[in-house]
């Protein structure tokens, strides 16, 4: 039988709150750890920033040679460090807020490749397919040969979805998923979507729009045109 620590057998209180301290890994171990350290270990949040700290103190040390000293700097000089700081968070953040800004804005269409009919159908182009978002999913519904009576609703459950990224290429045409471009950096690549970021897949690897430095051209998608990804 393991003997846990106390912090992991007993019952604690902290900030009128009740903590069931449950065994920490070190206790499995030799060693024992804190129940604070023990906390921030379960936590991932409370880990990352620790982590972030730990980092910060190694620039630190490898920078100047030790961690911060209150004595290093007269009162003055630490108010101004703390406004030039204060001044490059606010730059970060607006970053931040103009960036989120642009995602808000983008245009939110979708395509879908119709393996059957062998065509592209475009999100509000076609009046006899409706586009629907559903349980999270878009879907497409072909009402074409529908009778009076409402029946011949038809399903396209063969449909492949892109949606479109926001951008458009050097003649102003619209850049969705699956569109194979011409770039003036990485020859023939197409458009893929990945960790939450739009980019092109060139010689099996991502690289984010914003990696991309040069023009962009549609030459095609990889549904119809998919030989000329391997052309450059």
């Amino acid at each position: 039988m393991v003997n846990k620590c106390k912090h992991c057998r007993d019952k604690g209180t902290a900030g009128g709150s009740s903590y069931v301290f449950e065994a920490c890994a070190y206790c499995h171990g030799t060693g024992r750890v804190p129940v604070v350290q023990h906390h921030i270990d379960r936590n991932e949040i409370l880990k990352e920033v620790q982590d972030v700290l730990r980092n910060q103190t190694a620039k630190g040390i490898a920078k100047y040679g030790h961690t911060v000293d209150v004595d290093s700097l007269s009162t003055i000089e630490w108010i101004d460090h703390a406004i030039e700081e204060s001044m490059d968070k606010i730059v970060y953040l607006t970053c931040i807020k103009k960036s989120l800004e642009r995602e808000n804005m983008r245009e939110i269409k979708f395509r879908a490749w119709d393996n059957v009919e062998n065509k592209m159908h475009y999100c509000g182009e076609e009046i006899d397919m409706i586009f629907e978002l559903r349980d999270n999913r878009i879907e497409c519904t072909d009402i074409r040969n529908v009778s009076p009576g409402g029946e011949g609703v038809e399903s396209m459950e063969h449909l492949t979805y892109m949606q479109y990224t926001g951008l458009k290429d050097e003649d102003g045409t619209e850049i969705y998923e699956g569109d194979i471009v011409k770039c003036f950096t990485n020859g023939n690549s197409y458009v893929s979507f990945k960790s939450g970021v739009y980019g092109l897949i060139f010689d099996y690897t991502f690289i984010p729009f914003s990696d991309i430095h040069g023009g962009m051209q549609v030459i095609g998608n990889v549904f119809k045109n998919g030989g000329l990804v391997n052309d450059s």
